[in-house]
């Protein structure tokens, strides 16, 4: 809108040899061609407009701007000049000059190395040879996705390279400012762990290296590290400028508290900033920066009335934002009010957004310096009424712990009461399936006793009667006179033979012997009834297991004896332990009794039941196992069969305490109750029990 159109033929830029020539666009010809046009004979172009402006403004656009510029000098002798363009970021800059009766080109673009470049300066620059008198001719075609700018300037080399270093000392100030600011915030990220701090470190970084890229130091920063994507920062950095100062702002001025409607602007705005990031990769460069151009002409005069609103509703910390923003803010517009022709273009207002930037970050690190305060005082309000609050509640806790101290008191003695009943429950159950053993057993016990005495009573009268007629006999012998008749002799004679003294003799052996038989029987079971009768006894004694296996035997045999085939095989050099030999014989008596049930269920030949009882030992375990050849217990089942109340016998026929009995025993005396079994193979239960001597004292 500022550009006029005056058409000259050709206007001389005298170049001052001890000085700056500089804003010399007024005398610059520009002329719009296509991409593919011959740049081999430059000078055959026409229809060169001039504009009077201090920097040409052509705008976005995918073509080719060439500028002709028409040289001379008021230096005597021939002098070196640098031409300078001072916008680092045109993507390709080509610089076509007569040399040597032939036109030469050289091209810089946006992300040639610094060393590879003949002025080595990230503005596009080249060296030209100017003299009094002589008029040279100077061609520069312009390629660029973003914003095409010409302010040239002119000057001696070793100027140039004054200025230069002026320009990089400012922008180290400019970049020790902002590691100032990123070091500061970080120090206090790390103290304070407030993400906002992260945010804003983050957003520090960001303007940096935007700035950094505005100005052309990625290319000297990072020396051509990233040529490949050097053409892409302008776009990305400023995008995500966008998106992480958006993000901080948003946490800065907390606008889902104060200003919820905003949070609606502010994502559209990072949707928009990451589209692109997305277009510029798709080398979409101008549309990209139209984007850029249009979506921050519209969020910046947003967030200053968000901050404004967000002030008023009673953020203080609003205020900060809204004063370093404003400050970038006037920064930004003059920058761009220079690029428009509206203020002049010269260092000022050619740094204003940079040195914006710097002023902001310092603005916004005492907003947060004072946000600490104000967070400080908040946690302390937050800790007063924590601590009220926690008054209040000691005394309800107090209260409420009384309370539960006196309910769980009177849970304690409930427990403790349904402890007590459960444990007399238990002896009781115990006690059940001891008794309930001891009458299976008590018919067979008394017929088996029965017998023997039988035994013994029946051979009692024969055997008065063969020792009444011995006796009859002596006597006779004894009555005999000193010197017997032989008739007299003849009489005892034939006596003896009438009772058959060699028959009788023979009959009172046989019948001692069964008497002999008897009573050996009836002491055998009579011992074993002794050693059974220790059930009662819960005090470790120093016993082999065989004795306990023969004493369970001989009892239960009397109740099976005609029922299973049953085997022993005890170990003749079995240790003693220490043991309740009692309670072991319940376990036997269990574990058998089981095992001849189980036989009976499945074979009803007598001939094919078997039951077999076996003693061995090691060096550390002594074993009692008891197998059987009955049906088997299925796997299914095996996880089963030591808990209370289960069996799998019919009911009435079985408590279901048996092997839960059983089991507590064995571990009662450290040691272990297996079972192994496969359907239609018989199970065996192995008893495995430490040999260790234990401590004589009460079971537990």
């Amino acid at each position: 809108m500022f550009l006029s159109a005056f058409k000259l033929n050709a206007q001389v830029i005298h170049v001052v040899s001890d000085g700056i020539t500089h804003q010399i666009c007024k005398d610059v010809g520009v002329l719009k061609i296509q991409n593919d046009v011959d740049l081999n004979h430059p000078d055959n172009l026409r229809n060169f407009e001039y504009s009077p402006v201090q920097a040409h403004n052509l705008g976005l656009t995918t073509d080719t701007y060439l500028l002709r510029l028409i040289l001379t000098s008021d230096s005597e002798s021939e002098q070196e000049f640098i031409l300078e363009l001072l916008q680092p970021g045109m993507d390709e800059v080509t610089f076509i000059q007569y040399l040597d009766g032939a036109w030469q080109r050289y091209t810089v673009m946006d992300n040639t190395k610094i060393e590879s470049r003949q002025v080595k300066s990230q503005n596009p620059s080249v060296y030209i040879n100017l003299s009094k008198g002589r008029y040279d001719t100077m061609f520069v075609a312009l390629r660029s996705g973003e914003q095409i700018l010409t302010p040239i300037r002119i000057a001696p080399t070793e100027l140039i390279e004054e200025i230069t270093h002026t320009k990089d000392a400012w922008y180290g100030v400019f970049c020790g400012i902002m590691l100032a600011l990123i070091l500061y915030n970080f120090f206090i990220y790390i103290r304070t762990k407030d993400a906002i701090y992260g945010w804003y470190i983050a957003y520090l970084m960001i303007i940096f290296l935007t700035q950094s890229n505005l100005q052309g130091y990625t290319v000297c920063f990072f020396n051509g590290a990233f040529v490949a994507i050097e053409r892409y920062f302008v776009y990305i950095l400023t995008a995500l400028s966008g998106i992480i100062g958006l993000k901080f702002i948003s946490r800065y001025l907390e606008i889902r508290k104060f200003a919820p409607a905003a949070k609606y602007v502010v994502n559209t705005t990072i949707v928009l900033y990451f589209g692109v990031i997305i277009l510029c990769f798709f080398n979409q460069f101008n549309l990209s920066y139209q984007i850029i151009l249009i979506t921050g002409s519209f969020i910046g005069p947003t967030i200053l009335y968000i901050s404004y609103y967000c002030y008023r509703k009673g953020n203080s910390g609003a205020l900060s934002l809204l004063l370093a923003w404003s400050v970038f803010f006037v920064g930004v517009l003059i920058f761009a009010l220079k690029d428009f022709g509206v203020l002049p273009y010269n260092d000022w207002t050619h740094n204003t957004m940079t040195i914006g930037s710097a002023i902001e970050g310092i603005l916004l690190s005492f907003g947060l310096a004072d946000k600490i305060n104000t967070l400080k005082r908040e946690k302390e309000e937050a800790q007063i009424r924590e601590l009220e609050t926690l008054k209040r509640s000691e005394f309800r806790l107090e209260a409420e712990v009384r309370e539960r101290t006196h309910q769980l008191y009177e849970a304690k003695e409930k427990i403790e009461a349904q402890f007590q009943h459960l444990q007399k429950s238990q002896r009781q159950l115990v006690e059940s399936e001891k008794m309930a053993g001891l009458g299976q057993m008590t018919a067979g016990i008394a017929h088996e006793l029965n017998n023997p005495i039988n035994f013994v009573s029946s051979n009692v009268a024969p055997l008065q009667k063969d020792i009444e007629e011995i006796l009859e006999i002596l006597n006779d012998f004894k009555n005999l006179p000193h010197e017997p008749t032989s008739p007299e002799i003849e009489a005892v004679r034939a006596k003896f033979r009438e009772y058959d003294v060699p028959m009788l003799e023979t009959e009172i052996k046989t019948l001692l012997a069964g008497i002999r038989e008897g009573s050996t029987r009836a002491s055998d079971i009579v011992s074993g009834l002794r050693i059974f009768a220790r059930t009662d006894q819960d005090v470790f004694v120093d016993a082999n297991v065989n004795d306990c296996v023969e004493a369970t035997l001989v009892l239960i045999k009397s109740t099976w004896k005609n029922e299973v085939n049953l085997t022993r095989h005890a170990d003749p050099a079995m240790p003693n332990i220490d043991c309740l030999p009692g309670k072991l014989n319940q376990v036997l008596v269990n574990l058998i009794s089981n095992a001849v049930q189980a036989t009976i269920a499945i074979h009803p030949n007598r001939q094919n039941r078997s039951v077999a009882v076996r003693t061995w030992h090691d060096d550390d375990m002594i074993y009692i196992s008891v197998s059987d050849n009955g049906p088997g217990i299925p796997e299914a089942l095996q996880s089963k069969i030591f808990e209370p109340f289960f069996t799998t016998k019919k009911v009435g026929q079985g408590t279901g305490l048996g092997l839960s009995i059983s089991k507590s025993i064995v571990e009662e005396h450290n040691g272990s109750l297996q079972l192994q079994s496969a359907v239609g193979q018989g199970c065996s239960f192995v008893i495995a029990l430490p040999r260790k001597k234990v401590a004589r004292q009460q079971a537990a």
